[in-house]
């Protein structure tokens, strides 16, 4: 027995010896390349044209820290938002894409992209978007509503060396749409062009001790023409003779970013972001109140030629620390910033979250942010087209927002969540119209503060069903109500049920309501000594959106689809006092080469 063991080990330390004298000949450094997708930042445009729907993708089974997310505003419709090709298809065997639909009396949607080099280390793609809608206004005498956006652009993605990568992306829109005029006894909607240009390039590298990166970004956005096109309202007229000079405004943005980071352990890491932004603003008109023949001595609001050029900056520093445990992550972080020439020099606001999940039907999060907000044409172009051209503005400032919930499941296919936020927004910009003109549209800095409520729900039923709620709620005031529904409405709801009988089929039906929407109207009376200012809550309407989407796809290459919205044919108001479309869709195809 013991010779046998004895032989046993000898046989065993024979083949381990050879197994490494082997291992040692068949030494080589082998390399793996892999691609990893760069988070970018949501930037939404305005949504004015209808949905197009694309195949049904596999929903992932994500964590809850990832589900805990902010979102802005649902804008009044929706439509397919420009992207490049590796972000809607990263994994596409196929070369390009194309997409298209149309529907009576014209809605129109086209995108397409391709991708012009494709290896294991360079991605260079090209896509291009264009959206046109035309429709009666309520008004006949008013003709027709019309908007045109044409976006064209380039991304890149390079390997350098093994750990680093460098992301580049270029784009340019052309925009084209008629807006109220400034006398409501125009019949004849003026026309706006909209030139913007964006371009950014950021290097990045990823180490197992550390990770950092530098970036550098430019934009430009111009309007074209000058809207309301005369000075200020004297009584019932309009007068040219008493403006002085307006001027169409535009901007260049340059920003500067960088980040730095260290891991403390497998599961924390301590890092810090900067970012430097600087707006160069155009001349532009300045607001203010002049007295009128109006009965009373009452002042309303002038539109003049009043502010030079001028340029603004934004210095962020950013520290924080992470943890993502199995049960908690966790991010503390203070947002601490330096404003040149726009108000208060200093601001400092936390930047803070944890979310605690001790199972996975189970977790709580709380989370507080704030901070400056530079009020960029093109991000208030993004909140509404149809708003003056003449004016820009200085920043707002987030002293603090705060937000609390839970989510309960899922549990057999079921969830439901609860949240309650509140926010504070100092010289917050809300959308405003002078009480004597009705229909010019500019932006209006007011104190905000308020709170929201909401709850969500889910069900899903295998890959047959799946169920969405949510309801959201947030009184409103003049100076109070979430700051950034900035339609002001009080109560939000969504619902969505998707049915897929057959692989290839989804059927969605969904209603869409948001109620009590409103937009201020603002006016003074009095003196220049003593002015008094009065406000109102004009009614937007209420929104109340029943659509249907509908996409087959008949196979790997080729997919159709059909959406209908405001199948009610409700009637209400844009943000910006122009009326929207009524019963609307598109029919079409999409198709991968």
């Amino acid at each position: 027995m013991k010779t046998t063991i004895a032989r046993i080990t000898l046989l065993c330390t024979a083949a381990a010896a050879a197994l490494h004298a082997s291992a040692q000949s068949l030494q080589k450094e082998i390399t793996v390349r892999h691609e990893s997708a760069p988070e970018r930042i949501d930037s939404r445009r305005l949504p004015l044209n209808p949905l197009v729907t694309l195949p049904k993708s596999t929903a992932s089974n994500l964590r809850y820290s990832s589900r805990d997310i902010r979102i802005d505003v649902p804008q009044t419709l929706t439509t397919l938002a420009p992207a490049s090709y590796g972000d809607t298809l990263p994994y596409s065997p196929f070369r390009g894409y194309a997409s298209l639909g149309f529907m009576t009396p014209f809605n129109l949607d086209l995108s397409a992209g391709y991708k012009l080099l494709d290896s294991d280390r360079t991605r260079l793609n090209a896509w291009l978007q264009y959206n046109a809608t035309t429709y009666r206004h309520d008004d006949r005498s008013h003709g027709y509503v019309r908007r045109h956006t044409a976006t064209a652009g380039l991304s890149l993605r390079r390997a350098v060396g093994r750990e680093s990568y460098i992301d580049a992306s270029l784009d340019y829109t052309f925009a084209r749409y008629n807006t109220p005029p400034f006398d409501s006894h125009v019949t004849k909607y003026p026309y706006q062009t909209v030139n913007r240009l964006n371009a950014s390039a950021l290097w990045s590298l990823s180490r197992s001790e550390f990770f950092c990166g530098i970036g550098a970004a430019y934009s430009r956005f111009a309007f074209a023409n000058e809207i309301p096109e005369i000075g200020f309202l004297d009584g019932s007229n309009l007068s040219r003779a008493t403006s002085t000079d307006p001027h169409k405004a535009s901007e260049n943005v340059g920003r500067i970013m960088a980040s730095l980071g260290a891991y403390t352990s497998e599961s924390s890491h301590l890092g810090i972001d900067l970012d430097l932004s600087l707006v160069a603003n155009s001349e532009s008109s300045s607001l203010d109140w002049a007295q009128t023949s109006l009965s009373n001595n009452a002042l309303v609001q002038r539109i003049d030629g009043g502010r030079d050029s001028w340029t603004h900056g934004l210095a962020t520093f950013l520290p924080y620390y992470r943890l993502a445990s199995e049960q908690l992550d966790l991010r503390l972080g203070a947002r601490v910033q330096l404003t040149i020439n726009s108000g208060k020099a200093f601001h400092i606001a936390p930047d803070a979250s944890a979310t605690w999940h001790p199972s996975s039907s189970f977790n709580f999060y709380v989370k507080a942010g704030g901070g400056e907000v530079q009020n960029t044409l093109a991000s208030l172009y993004d909140v509404t087209p149809y708003t003056t051209s003449l004016l820009t503005y200085g920043n707002s400032h987030v002293p603090i927002t705060a937000e609390a919930g839970f989510t309960l499941g899922p549990w057999r296919g079921a969830y439901v969540g609860v949240s309650a936020t509140m926010a504070r927004a100092n010289d917050w910009l809300m959308p405003v119209a002078n009480n004597h003109s009705d229909l010019v549209t500019w932006f209006h800095p007011v104190d905000m503060k308020g709170y929201k409520l909401a709850i969500n729900a889910g069900y899903t039923y295998r890959s047959l069903l799946a169920l969405t709620l949510r309801a959201e709620m947030a009184p409103q005031k003049y100076d109070k109500g979430y700051y950034l529904w900035r339609d002001r409405a009080r109560y939000v709801f969504d619902a969505a049920l998707t049915v897929t009988p057959i692989k290839p089929l989804d059927i969605t039906v969904g209603w869409t309501y948001r109620g009590k929407r409103s937009q201020a109207e603002i006016w003074g009376t009095g003196d220049f000594e003593s002015p008094a200012f009065h406000s109102v809550l004009h009614p937007l309407g209420n929104i109340s959106d029943l659509h249907l989407d509908v996409a087959y796809r008949f196979n790997s290459r080729w997919s159709a689809f059909g959406s209908a919205s405001n199948l009610l044919n409700r009637k209400y108001t844009l943000i910006g006092l122009m009326p929207a479309q009524g019963i609307h869709g598109l029919v079409g195809a999409n198709y991968n080469f």
